[in-house]
């Protein structure tokens, strides 16, 4: 068990330029906005802190390490909704993350193979409330979810 907790470690530490495609303000394909799915009970912490790599808690408490990164859907159109990205299965509240805005301000952020947008948020590990440009209630958990599609 502790030969795999190193491994996984050891995997969380990569660049993330070397398993990720890092986006680019000029990227033909750059998402016009971000989701990030998350959950109704969680809404005045984000609001008052940012969006935070998820895990510091439950995975703690299972043994398993956290998250390193904040993890989003993409919203295709200007006009389009949460139901159009893929979010975390069972999410509650859709927050929506202004992704070119942040990157104007140094933030880094990446696409997966899976197609998710990730980040690790400024030096201190947060995706500041200035980023988050409103919030959506969702009606309740979505069977088939997940974070990326």
């Amino acid at each position: 068990m502790t030969i795999w907790r190193s491994v996984l470690c050891s995997m969380q530490c990569i660049r993330d330029e070397h398993v990720c495609k890092r986006l680019h303000l000029r990227d033909p394909d750059l998402p016009v906005m971000c989701v990030h799915g998350s959950f109704l009970r969680h809404q005045a912490s984000i609001q008052r802190t940012g969006l935070l790599p998820g895990g510091y808690g439950e995975q703690l408490r299972r043994g398993d390490l956290p998250k390193v990164h904040i993890h989003m859907g993409v919203v295709q159109q200007r006009n389009a909704g949460a139901n159009d990205a893929v979010l975390r299965r069972g999410s509650t509240l859709a927050v929506y993350v202004d992704i070119r805005k942040a990157m104007k301000d140094g933030i880094k952020f990446y696409r997966t193979d899976g197609g998710a947008i990730i980040t690790r948020g400024n030096r201190n590990g947060v995706l500041e409330p200035k980023y988050l440009t409103a919030y959506e209630l969702l009606d309740g958990p979505r069977p088939g979810d997940s974070f990326v599609r």
